[in-house]
């Protein structure tokens, strides 16, 4: 509860989401996270540590560009 609180909160407070939307927004993206790490465990940590940090920053800050 805390961690959301005193980390989760501020942040989504500062983005704007409403109140009402908060916790399913943030179980989103730890959901998100979660896979994606898994999915590293998964092949054995093969892929380079900072590929995977990008590949996280890429989904969650929304820098893919799906046209392409």
């Amino acid at each position: 509860v805390s961690l959301f609180k005193y980390i989760f909160e501020p942040i989504l407070e500062q983005f704007h989401v409403p109140l009402k939307e908060r916790s399913y927004v943030i179980k989103f993206y730890l959901t998100g996270v979660f896979a994606i790490a898994m999915e590293w465990l998964d092949n054995d940590c093969q892929d380079d540590m900072d590929f995977i940090i990008k590949v996280i920053n890429d989904c969650v800050l929304g820098a893919r560009n799906i046209n392409e």
